[in-house]
């Protein structure tokens, strides 16, 4: 999904990200630059058309369709999940085995992790975990949940790649620290080495991003192409090309 995320992310917005707060009438209004954005190309005219699309295409009646049927599935595991049926659970486990690696399995598994990632926030009260349904839980930082407000610990919690690397690599520790800043002076200077350390590192979608942002803001050539193709490469390792 990175690539389609990052297409998402270059899209033309109506405003550029905002970047403080002015108080007007009593109230907080964000406020943003009206040059040079920093979070893809503004344009409110293509901004607009974006969402009028989007707009036409929630009208069709198959995106209706699908929308229904998704909350519908949505709402029918929740019920499951509530109900501590046995035999319904290990029917669940049976039909993710059985979709496995499949796009209706994949759905159905990221339904049900965003399920019980909500578990606190939704108020709801299901006592099984996720890895009693054959699915590896990412969440809970080497904790097991045996019960209700019971845990027992599997494995240490692992370092965050981003503090990781900082302890390796201190002379990493200030563009790490403050990348929005750090990552534009970077390629200002003309830093290539240390922008082909960063790329290769693929510390985390943050730097990831603003990496992109600079790299492609326009047409290039020389040691800025051979990063083009680093990154794409690191990133999305399959056919393409530039």
């Amino acid at each position: 999904m990175h690539g389609t995320i990052v297409t998402y992310e270059r899209m033309p917005r109506y405003t550029d990200r905002s970047i403080g707060y002015v108080k007007s009438d009593g109230h907080l209004h964000p406020v943003s630059p009206i040059q040079g954005s920093t979070d893809g190309s503004v344009s409110k005219s293509q901004s607009l058309q974006f969402m009028q699309d989007i707009r036409a295409e929630w009208e069709t009646p198959a995106v209706k369709l699908r929308f229904k049927q998704d909350k519908l599935q949505t709402e029918n595991i929740i019920s499951l999940l509530l109900s501590n049926d046995e035999a319904a659970i290990e029917q669940l486990k049976a039909d993710l085995r059985k979709t496995e690696n499949t796009p209706e399995g994949r759905f159905m598994e990221a339904l049900i992790r965003d399920i019980f990632e909500s578990i606190n926030n939704a108020g709801l009260d299901i006592r099984i975990t996720i890895d009693q349904l054959g699915l590896k839980d990412h969440q809970n930082n080497g904790e097991k949940k045996l019960g209700k407000g019971k845990s027992v610990k599997k494995n240490p919690p692992k370092i965050p790649k981003k503090e990781s690397l900082m302890t390796k690599f201190p002379e990493w520790k200030p563009i790490l620290e403050n990348p929005e800043d750090m990552i534009p002076k970077l390629f200002k200077n003309e830093a290539w080495q240390m922008i082909g350390s960063l790329i290769d590192a693929n510390v985390d979608v943050e730097i990831n991003r603003l990496l992109i942002n600079s790299l492609f803001d326009q047409a290039a050539t020389g040691i800025k192409k051979s990063l083009q193709i680093l990154l794409l490469k690191k990133l999305m390792p399959r056919p393409y090309s530039i």
